[in-house]
């Protein structure tokens, strides 16, 4: 009640581009949109629980509207006096049980709360049997299925401009007349009919001027909490030389295109601005454009010749460069735990599709976070460790062996030196070695010769997960690829106690009644532990503790949860790319055999990371107080609530 509602920037100074995290909510939000000077411009998804948005140069006082699960609403109006304001600027409210709101900041705001038809939009934490199912038809997952013929523009009228329209993006001394926004709408429809044989049509604006825009970047090669440009994942030769573009929602793909490069080029046709025809290799590197391509101001200087504006640009994908003095790179991004792991994949010839880690000769499959990165639920293994991934086209790359132990420490990478004939040469202690077998349809060549293949994702192991709930149906998680199916119990080891034959007949038993549905209106799965650390939530994939932020002393971790570590992570069923982050959960727990003692315990948990291998992950504090202990697989029943 502090502070009640809170809205964090967490990439700022920028009137085109915005990335913003809402916390301290009732319920997780399903749609956003950020009021600047009086318009509203809707918000994407990005991943966890973060939303950016394209202002287009707005200025003035700005706000924000949510739509929760479930229906309610809510209004932080005015947030900030001014638009746009630095990174890391946050505004919040106080809110009572009874719904009444205090500014808690000079930039004063308030709070409407509307009920749903199915739920109450009280701030208590009431049970609720209202499914956490996403209403809004404004945050969809893009897809891409490219022709030639076929334009890439966004698809998602709620986020962004269509490509037949060419907006003016203002420049210091230059406007445009009637009669060049005349030529301009023309260039434009001319542009989504094709360009080059074999290419795309789009548009393309200018992102920034600074030599560190990628830090924060969606895709995460410049992590801040690894570095930033110094990160091991940083070291692709389009991140030295600012070549690299964020892209619109349906060419970057939920992340896909993480990593994917494009030759762009600009014929000389109308423009807002004036320039000359050029073209570049980029990479894409973050989310959040307007257009089909918002780039580096060096890069979008050498394909137009212009420093600011809206360009008609055709764009192929073509395989990317590979730095020769690394090659392929995995950086840990979350490590030092046998349970669970968060990896970047990084100087690759193109997008990774699909990835799996291999530790002690066991395969154990990963699954797609968001932007660039992948988990993995390692189960305790033990071992050297190596990395398999799939590229997009059908390529593979083997990482073998990366490290000589697992589990590592964050910020731990490995990688190999490779030559223009694919030759590898270690350049670690951990030596390594690639190889690179040629997709049915494309080259294996790390060079950056163009390529006709369109961008789409190949691989079955990365799906979108997405869930449905009744009393009756269990919520584990769908994908056989990245977990294991709640019908199971396996046993985490504990420092002195193990599990009989007999009591692992009653775990399987117990499992199977577990999938039925317990208590009324409850749902039934499995809860491991996940860390014993007090600071485990910063870097996970909500984002609330970032720690670029501040981690645990960002505004966007003021939750109660937090403060308590009452959190958990959530396999893929459950955390829906990222639509689960800030739901709050009453996991209860009856006393059923499970692979470690306990005793019966409740308590209600929030969402704040995604990549675990059951229903539930949870920090030791919530774990020990709904089983009794610190370690094992326990079958659990659970129902969605208001958060306090």
């Amino acid at each position: 009640e502090s502070s009640g509602p809170v809205a964090t920037v967490l990439d700022g100074m920028n009137a085109w581009y915005t990335k913003v995290i809402f916390s301290n909510m009732a319920r997780s939000v399903a749609a956003a949109s950020i009021v600047i000077g009086g318009e509203t411009i809707a918000m994407s998804k990005i991943g966890g629980a973060t939303w950016s948005a394209s202002p287009g140069g707005a200025t003035g006082a700005a706000s924000f509207k949510l739509s929760l699960e479930g229906g309610a609403t809510v209004a932080i109006a005015p947030c900030f006096e001014t638009w746009p304001v630095a990174t890391t600027s946050s505004c919040s409210v106080a809110s009572s049980p009874t719904g009444t709101t205090t500014p808690t900041s000079t930039a004063s705001s308030s709070m409407e709360m509307s009920a749903s038809s199915t739920g109450s939009e009280s701030t208590t934490s009431s049970p609720s049997t209202t499914t956490p199912e996403t209403t809004s038809s404004e945050t969809p997952t893009p897809s891409l299925t490219s022709s030639p013929t076929t334009s890439a523009a966004t698809t998602s009228s709620a986020t962004t401009t269509p490509s037949t329209t060419l907006e003016t993006t203002p420049a210091a001394t230059e406007t445009t007349t009637p009669s060049e926004a005349s030529s301009l709408t023309a260039a434009s429809t001319t542009a989504t009919t094709g360009g080059a044989a074999g290419a795309f049509s789009g548009l393309m604006t200018m992102w920034s001027d600074s030599p560190t825009t990628i830090v924060g970047g969606s895709c995460e090669y410049a992590n801040a909490a690894q570095g930033g440009l110094s990160s091991p994942a940083a070291t692709s030769p389009y991140v030295a030389s600012r070549a690299y573009c964020a892209a619109d929602d349906a060419l970057y793909r939920a992340g896909a295109a993480c990593g994917s490069c494009f030759r762009v080029s600009y014929d000389g046709s109308p423009a807002t601005d004036p320039g000359r025809p050029g073209s570049m290799i980029v990479q894409i590197v973050d989310s959040g454009s307007a257009k089909t391509f918002d780039c580096q101001v060096d890069a979008f200087e050498a394909i137009t010749g212009a420093r600011t504006g809206v360009f008609p640009v055709t764009y192929e994908p073509v395989d990317c460069d590979v730095s020769e003095s690394s090659g392929p790179v995995a950086t840990v991004l979350d490590g030092m735990n046998a349970w669970y792991t968060k990896v970047i994949f990084s100087n690759m010839a193109r997008s990774v599709a699909a990835a799996s880690i291999v530790i002690g000769g066991e395969t154990i499959a990963m699954s797609k976070i968001g932007g660039a990165t992948w988990s993995a639920s390692p189960g305790g293994a033990t071992g050297a460790a190596s990395f398999k991934l799939s590229l997009e086209g059908g390529a593979t790359v083997a990482i073998a062996p990366c490290f000589e132990t697992w589990p590592v420490a964050t910020t731990s990478s490995c990688s190999v030196a490779s030559s223009p004939t694919g030759t590898t040469t270690p350049t670690s202690t951990a030596s390594s070695s690639m190889e690179m077998s040629a997709s049915s349809t494309g080259s294996e060549s790390t060079t950056s010769s163009p390529s006709t293949t369109t961008p789409e994702t190949t691989s079955s192991e990365t799906p979108t997960p997405s869930l449905t709930l009744s009393p009756t149906t269990s919520a584990a998680t769908t994908s056989s690829a990245t977990t294991t199916p709640s019908t199971t119990l396996e046993t985490t080891p504990a420092a002195t106690e193990t599990t009989t034959p007999s009591e692992a007949s009653s775990l399987t038993a117990a499992s199977t009644t577990a999938t039925t549905g317990g208590a009324a209106g409850a749902f039934s799965g499995l809860m491991t532990m996940w860390s014993d650390s007090p600071t485990t939530i910063v870097g996970g994939s909500c984002e609330y503790a970032n720690a670029a932020q501040g981690g645990l002393s960002s505004p966007a971790a003021t939750s109660p949860y937090v403060a308590s570590r009452a959190y958990c992570a959530a396999d893929d069923a459950l955390y829906r790319a990222g639509a689960a982050c800030g739901s709050c959960f009453r996991v209860s727990y009856d006393g059923s055999p499970a692979t470690d003692p306990g005793r019966p315990g409740s308590m209600i948990v929030q969402i704040v990371d995604s990549g675990s291998a059951k229903t539930f992950d949870c920090q030791v504090d919530a774990f020990e107080a709904i089983t009794g202990a610190r370690t094992g697989v326990f079958p659990v029943t659970y129902e969605p609530v208001d958060c306090d």
